[in-house]
């Protein structure tokens, strides 16, 4: 984490001191595991809200991205199915991330 932030600090111009970064990164390791101490989150709500996500896009999302840009596909372009099935996995994506906030 040190390195992507110096490095990118670089790019813009900037430079910052090493030893500032560092306690940027401890104070923040801190606090973030302070958090999620009080808040003591669900661990199977966790992996449910990365999973469900990921698996509606793998599963549904994907396979249509797939039809519309690979040229042999193209035979499947233009189907009511394809539709169908975008606006699924777009709802179930949506139905997970509104659930989360």
């Amino acid at each position: 984490m040190r390195d992507i932030i110096l490095e990118s600090s670089r790019a813009r111009g900037k430079e910052l001191n090493e030893k500032t970064v560092k306690t940027m990164i401890i104070i923040f390791v801190i606090l973030t595991c302070w958090y999620t101490a009080y808040a003591n989150p669900s661990i199977l709500g966790i992996i449910e809200s990365v999973s469900g996500p990921t698996g509606a896009v793998i599963l549904l999302i994907l396979p249509m991205y797939a039809i519309r840009k690979v040229a042999v596909l193209a035979k499947y372009r233009g189907k009511m199915s394809n539709v169908f099935v975008t606006v699924v996995g777009v709802i179930t994506v949506l139905a997970v991330f509104s659930g989360v906030f």
